[in-house]
C-alpha cells in the first residue's frame, strides 16, 4: 500500500487487505479453542481482545515516528506501510513455521502432555466431536451452517 499512487490502486489494495485479514479474529478464536477448555478460553479471548486497542495505541506512536522518514522518493506515510508491513510478514512467517496445527502436533509438548490436552479437550466437548482423537478431525463444509 505504501507504493500506491492512485485512489483506485488504494481501494484495490484495501479490498485485498480486507479479504486477507477478514477471517483473522474468527481464526484466532478457533485456534485457541483447540488448546483450551471452554471455561479457560474466555479469559484468553478477553486478553486477546484487550490487546487489540493496546496495539493500536503503540502502533500510533510507531506511525508517528515512521511518518518522519523521507527517503527514496517516499515521504512520510508510505514508510508506515513499508515498515509495519515488513514486521507483519516476518511475524506471520515465524508463526506459520512454529505454531502447531493441533495440540497433538505441538513439538514443545511431551507425548504425555499432548495426550493429556487432547483427552481433556475431548472430555470438555462432552461427545460433541465425532472423532476419538482431535487430530483425526477433518474439515467438512456440511458442518458449516450459514443460517440460524
Amino acid at each position: 500500500m505504501g507504493a500506491v499512487k492512485s485512489y483506485g490502486g488504494f481501494i484495490a489494495c484495501r479490498l485485498i487487505l480486507g479479504a486477507c485479514e477478514g477471517g483473522m479474529f474468527g481464526g484466532i478464536i478457533l485456534y485457541l479453542s483447540m488448546f483450551y477448555k471452554r471455561h479457560q478460553l474466555m479469559f484468553r479471548l478477553g486478553v486477546f481482545y484487550c490487546a487489540a486497542p493496546l496495539s493500536g495505541a503503540f502502533g500510533g506512536l510507531l506511525a508517528t515516528g515512521l511518518a518522519e522518514i523521507s527517503y527514496g522518493g517516499y515521504d512520510s506515510w508510505p514508510w508506515i506501510f513499508f515498515v509495519e508491513g515488513a514486521l507483519t510478514v516476518v511475524a506471520g512467517s515465524i508463526a506459520f513455521f512454529f505454531l502447531p496445527d493441533t495440540p497433538g502436533k505441538a513439538k514443545f509438548l511431551s507425548e504425555e502432555e499432548q495426550w493429556y490436552i487432547t483427552h481433556v479437550l475431548r472430555v470438555d466437548l462432552s461427545g460433541a466431536a465425532p472423532q476419538d482423537k482431535v487430530d483425526d478431525e477433518k474439515f467438512n463444509w456440511n458442518a458449516v451452517s450459514f443460517t440460524r
